[in-house]
């Protein structure tokens, strides 16, 4: 990571982002999976000022027009946040892990706080295995992953609440619904998963538990 954003390199990666190849889905041609959009159908600007619809999946000249577009966009996004948030949400963990050498940890840790909220089942993205994502809120900045609210039920915590083997009686109290699922788990004999124990904890209290 950086002390300052480097947002040139932050740009260029997202370029590269962007001249990816529509990848087709059982709802195509309209529905398309691609770093900048999720439909095939996307807005043109024309000479004259006015807007034009086109299929990109059709009109492949229509397709480098519009990207020529956003890569004004990109171009002219004045902070990191004015790239990310042009992004689909299905590409974002893995645009944060090929800019993460640009990136401050102010910004790295918000962008995973908002990735981890806006994204569906971020823990089972392709691009990590549960450790690497372990290693992700490692690195992060934990007063910048949370509200205003969280940080105030942080602090009003008496002491550091510790996981070594899933939870315990000393931090059950505080974990009432995850000692519940462990405590059964165990009655019925299955196994505990330290891993998604520790990211649990890491996400709901923000305490350095490892």
């Amino acid at each position: 990571m950086q002390k300052i954003t480097d947002l040139r390199g932050i740009k260029d990666t997202a370029k590269v982002f962007l001249h990816m190849n529509i990848e087709e889905t059982k709802f195509s041609p309209l529905v398309i999976k691609h770093p900048f959009t999720d439909s095939a159908m996307v807005c043109l600007s024309q000479t004259d000022g006015e807007i034009a619809f086109a299929n990109i999946m059709e009109d492949t000249k229509a397709f480098t027009l519009w990207k020529e577009q956003v890569e004004k966009q990109i171009d002219t996004a004045e902070d990191v946040f004015g790239v990310y948030h042009l992004m689909t949400k299905s590409y974002l963990l893995a645009f944060l892990k090929y800019t993460e050498s640009y990136l401050s940890r102010e910004d790295f840790s918000k962008m995973l706080a908002d990735i981890w909220i806006r994204t569906e089942a971020p823990n089972l993205d392709p691009n990590f295995k549960q450790k690497e994502l372990l290693d992700l809120f490692r690195k992060s900045k934990q007063e910048e992953m949370m509200t205003e609210d969280e940080i105030e039920t942080l602090r009003s915590l008496p002491e550091t609440v510790s996981v070594y083997r899933g939870v315990t009686s000393y931090n059950a109290g505080k974990v009432k619904a995850l000692s519940w699922t462990l405590d059964q788990k165990v009655a019925n004999g299955l196994p505990i998963d330290l891993e998604k124990t520790v990211l649990f904890m890491r996400r709901k209290f923000q305490r350095n538990i490892f």
